[in-house]
């Protein structure tokens, strides 16, 4: 009997042990709004977040977002980074689609561009799997790079596509309010 109780108060130990390296090892651990700026580097300087927040989708946590911008201040027409880690695994081609269908819900019609922009953002963006994040920057010149945990994965030179694409999370008429508030450091 007394060896199985030594054998319990092992295990404790063990478990307890286990549990203080994991909350150490998360206490010098940067947080998911401060991971990754080594890559914005060259796009912009003091990368600071401006705001968190998360996706919700019925009863699903979908992604964490957090965006990026010189010294935590967004301006729409200056460079800045949105940053999305994904909590469930998602197919490249829905992110796509669900891109686009978010620029028409903004009022964006144009097919030609659309079906484009579409075809260009399935040759980038990869499948996500949980814990995945993958990086939208818009840079100086006002177009779109992408990385995937921290691979740099694509490019889109174009003006438009970055403002109707980043508009999608930013815009007064996005379908998220509440994440956009969080986003631009709202409660």
């Amino acid at each position: 009997m007394i060896y199985y109780l030594n054998l319990l108060n092992k295990e404790k130990v063990m478990r307890y042990t286990l549990l203080f390296f994991i909350v150490i090892l998360g206490l010098f651990t940067p947080n998911f709004a401060k991971a990754n700026t080594d890559i914005l580097k060259p796009y912009f300087s003091e990368a600071e977040p401006v705001g968190t927040g998360r996706l919700t989708y019925m009863f699903w946590d979908v992604y964490d977002a957090t965006l990026i911008a010189p010294k935590g201040v967004f301006a729409d027409k200056k460079p800045f980074a949105l940053k999305l880690k994904y909590l469930v695994d998602v197919k490249g081609q829905k992110i796509s689609t669900l891109s686009i269908e978010e620029m028409k819900k903004q009022g964006f019609k144009d097919p030609q561009k659309l079906t484009s922009w579409e075809k260009e953002m399935t040759k980038i963006f990869p499948d996500m799997g949980s814990g995945t994040s993958i990086i939208g920057i818009r840079t100086k010149a006002g177009n779109a790079v992408f990385y995937k945990d921290n691979r740099h994965i694509g490019s889109i030179k174009d003006k438009e596509f970055a403002q109707k694409f980043f508009a999608i999370w930013l815009s007064p008429q996005t379908s998220e309010p509440e994440l956009r508030a969080e986003l631009l450091g709202g409660k």
